[in-house]
């Protein structure tokens, strides 16, 4: 093919005009529309296929998620996680889709779909509640941490994120409900036995500790809440690693209560 992907993300072809001998340029769009114009017209040129580079090959969302566990530091057990919530609900869906292809109405569409989804962790299926938008939205994290990742990369596996710039929705904490009976037993059993688990321990951390502060910033007192998810975060963080599914949670939630409080958010 004699065409390119350009930086900009645009496709182009490129020919000589029999006419002038001068070498001219037609652009097309982004993504895969405009991948797909830019092929028609080399078609109608009768120019070829000829070799692309690297770079302008296309590349599926799941060759690049596959990269990305095998090139990022995690712990065994971090690792065996996220894969394994890769392969139950990102990689059905975007595994072999192109890269380059994902768009925001996708990203739109797989919180829709998700957000209906019943949780797979209760017993009871039919008592079971949604997936969490908190849950979704580390997802939509991951895919564009791969994705970034990807960008990032020497020399790059794809020229830029196509979703850099989605926007999650907030999280659905303004609509808490109290904790179940079930949840205030397991946090009072805690509390009672922090000595014999010790406060370092990441239990104390996610299911006393994260869970507390979640009801209390239902209550509003968003200060005591960052309190409690400042200590649940640095916890995870020592206890588990930054790459940890909960260390992530603790800091999603954090962060979330911050821009609903206007305050900024710095890594450690």
């Amino acid at each position: 093919m004699a065409g390119r992907l350009r930086k900009d993300g645009r496709w182009e072809v490129y020919y000589r005009d029999p006419k002038t001998g001068r070498r001219r340029s037609e652009y097309f769009g982004r993504g895969t529309e405009g991948r797909t114009a830019a092929y028609n017209r080399n078609d109608e040129l009768g120019l070829g296929r000829g070799r692309r580079s690297k770079r302008q090959q296309v590349v599926s969302f799941g060759e690049l998620a596959k990269t990305y566990l095998q090139s990022k530091h995690f712990s065994e057990k971090s690792r065996r996680e996220l894969k394994g919530g890769m392969e139950a609900h990102i990689l059905p869906v975007f595994g072999n889709r192109p890269a380059m292809a994902i768009t925001d109405q996708d990203l739109d569409n797989y919180i829709r779909t998700r957000r209906s989804q019943k949780n797979r962790n209760y017993k009871d299926k039919k008592k079971a509640p949604t997936v969490k938008a908190s849950t979704v939205n580390r997802e939509i994290t991951d895919i564009k941490g791969i994705l970034n990742f990807a960008v990032k990369r020497k020399p790059p596996l794809i020229p830029w994120n196509p979703v850099r710039d989605y926007q999650k929705p907030a999280d659905d904490y303004d609509v808490i409900l109290p904790p179940s009976a079930e949840k205030t037993e397991k946090i009072l059993a805690l509390s009672i036995d922090k000595e014999t688990i010790g406060e370092a321990h990441p239990d104390y951390a996610t299911d006393l500790l994260h869970n507390l502060a979640g009801v209390i910033r239902a209550q509003g007192r968003y200060s005591e809440a960052e309190e409690l998810y400042r200590q649940a975060l640095d916890i995870s963080l020592a206890a588990l690693g930054r790459d940890h599914p909960t260390t992530k949670t603790c800091e999603d939630n954090l962060k979330s209560l911050l821009e609903k409080m206007k305050k900024g958010f710095s890594e450690k």
